[in-house]
């Protein structure tokens, strides 16, 4: 195409071919009608369009293969010819393959490295306990690079961690540690699903851990029916991170969570746990006796983890020198309230004495009644008990530990906050069959 001055506008290259080939005269198109600031238009379009160009590779293929290459190279144009033997052994199965290896990261996945029937690969442990954690979302704009890299946001937020794992693995060195990507397990996921997130959050923190990052791993699970594949590759031994986010909002959530938790301890023996949600001080004192620490995020306990299940576990002696276990047992539990009966030996009279955790709730029932509240602060000591009057059926309140029904030190009016206490365990009691 040339313009009326017969100055070439594109095709250039056809051009200087057709000068080697020894042609005077090619055919061309005269494009008189356009402007100056059309013709640099027109050349800067024609150039980017090539660029967006590909090859239909099966029919180039077939192409190549049916020249005698004998006559001439095709190598001097610019294609890649192998000869039979050398695509044999080269290990080169196709720009499509290659870019299938990319978008799964395959060059990653080591076979020697994995563990279980689904070859998840597998962890290093660790004693690490990061002060604080920010989310894999500030990665790019932090300026501090001081906190542990969490992923408990949603899963769009940090596939991009999959899909480019060089560069932020490179970014996220800068962080003192990991955790691993924390990819949902939604209880109506297809289980390949489930299986994959595990995968590729054990993969990523295995990538991590080669390029030289301390890596915790995050805990994942979801009905019992995923047990089989979620702790293959976690290490024993080790510090572990789990999320409690959305755990209280049903009955169903946190009996889940438990289920779960139970059976990490069980098989992995972790040295500390970090857990990270609003709601994970109420939920772990109720589930877990630990020694809990507050790191410099609000949302984040550091749980140095002795056994799992509460006071009144069928080991253990209590500072009364009652075995745990002896005093009562347990109806049910929902949330940070456990609900218990009066052994038979026991007199239900008798509030419970016996060595509980901190910050549980205790109801106890007796003959499907509720008899009292009993609950205990942070140090393990009874702050206050809510029992109902065997004479008036009325409800009121006793604080600490030394009361008389009667005597001197008779029992005050229940607060708004008991109140508030009270509403709540009646109900959780009066729905424990509907759950």
């Amino acid at each position: 195409m040339i313009d009326k001055d017969g100055v070439i506008i594109c095709g250039h290259t056809r051009y200087k071919a057709a000068e080697q080939l020894g042609r005077e005269t090619v055919p061309c198109v005269v494009a008189d009608d356009l402007t100056p600031e059309q013709i640099k238009a027109f050349r800067l379009a024609d150039n980017k369009v090539s660029e967006a160009a590909e090859w239909d590779q099966e029919k180039l293929d077939f192409e190549l293969e049916s020249l005698n290459l004998d006559d001439f190279d095709m190598g001097d144009f610019g294609f890649d010819v192998k000869d039979e033997e050398e695509e044999e052994h080269d290990g080169y199965y196709g720009d499509e393959r290659e870019r299938t290896n990319d978008e799964y990261n395959l060059r990653s996945f080591d076979g020697e490295r994995t563990a279980g029937f689904y070859q998840i690969p597998t962890l290093e442990p660790t004693s690490h306990i990061p002060n604080e954690l920010i989310g894999f979302n500030y990665v790019l704009t932090d300026k501090k690079k001081g906190a542990g890299v969490h992923f408990f946001i949603d899963d769009y937020q940090f596939r991009r961690c999959y899909e480019r794992p060089d560069f932020y693995i490179e970014k996220l060195k800068e962080y003192p540690c990991v955790l691993t990507p924390d990819w949902s397990l939604y209880m109506d996921m297809p289980m390949a699903m489930k299986i994959y997130n595990v995968y590729r959050s054990r993969l990523f923190g295995q990538m991590c851990q080669d390029a030289g990052i301390q890596v915790i791993p995050t805990l994942q699970w979801a009905g019992s029916d995923t047990f089989q594949f979620v702790f293959d590759g976690l290490p024993q031994n080790s510090t572990v991170a789990v999320s409690t986010v959305g755990v209280m909002r049903d009955a169903q959530a946190t009996e889940v969570w438990c289920a779960g938790m139970k059976e990490a301890l069980k098989r992995l023996h972790p040295k500390a746990i970090v857990l990270y949600g609003a709601e994970c001080r109420n939920l772990i004192s109720a589930e877990l006796r630990s020694n809990i620490s507050q790191q410099g995020n609000s949302r984040m306990l550091t749980v140095d983890l002795q056994y799992f299940g509460g006071r009144g576990a069928s080991s253990g002696i209590s500072s009364k020198g009652n075995k745990y276990g002896s005093q009562y047992h347990t109806v049910f539990e929902s949330g940070n309230m456990k609900f218990v009966e009066n052994n038979k030996d026991i007199n239900e009279r008798e509030a419970l004495m016996e060595t509980m955790t901190p910050g549980r709730i205790y109801v106890q029932v007796g003959k499907n009644d509720i008899l009292r509240i009993i609950m205990f602060d942070k140090k393990n000591k009874r702050i206050r008990t809510i029992e109902r009057d065997k004479r008036t059926e009325k409800w009121h309140t006793h604080h600490g530990y030394e009361h008389a029904e009667y005597g001197e030190r008779q029992h005050e009016i229940p607060t708004e906050e008991d109140e508030k206490i009270l509403a709540r365990v009646m109900k959780t009691w009066n729905n424990r069959g509907r759950a």
